[in-house]
């Protein structure tokens, strides 16, 4: 039989062991919130570069997003607005995703030798629903931005 403050010693060893594992827990809660929040702004800022003028595309480092085309098309026939963005990428294309500061965040597909981006923004010929601005993101971190075009048919 051990002697009581024998176990007591043994038992405050124990819950420092257990406080660094709940930090240790922590940690990387707050790594794996703080890059999602990180993207989050990211995006935002290059909205709001975008729509001040700003083009940057991403090439290097392993990561290239360029946006080649970025128009926001009005048809008066077909009474719809869309938009049409068209870029390369070595990325996959499941890990791009792209925005605007109207639209949101929506998928990218595959065309040509990059990706489409090509959302209907609404079922009316207005010029005045067309946003400033789009964003193709990686998860990675990569970024392209530039301001969009826009275009009466």
């Amino acid at each position: 039989m051990l002697p009581f403050s024998r176990i007591r010693r043994a038992r405050s060893g124990q819950s420092l062991v257990e406080y660094a594992l709940l930090l240790a827990l922590v940690a990387v809660v707050a790594a794996t919130i703080l890059f999602g929040i990180g993207l989050s702004v990211q995006r935002v800022y290059g909205i709001i570069a975008g729509v001040l003028g700003a083009k940057h595309d991403t090439t290097g480092g392993g990561n290239t997003i360029v946006i080649d085309t970025a128009l926001c098309v009005s048809v008066a026939a077909t009474g719809k607005t869309g938009l049409w963005v068209t870029g390369t990428t070595n990325e996959p294309l499941g890990n791009l995703i792209a925005s605007t500061e109207r639209v949101g965040q929506g998928p990218v597909s595959a065309g040509g030798s990059g990706f489409v981006y090509n959302p209907e923004i609404a079922s009316v010929a207005d010029t005045n629903l067309c946003p400033k601005a789009v964003v193709v993101q990686s998860r990675t971190g990569a970024i392209a931005i530039t301001p969009l075009t826009v275009v009466k048919m």
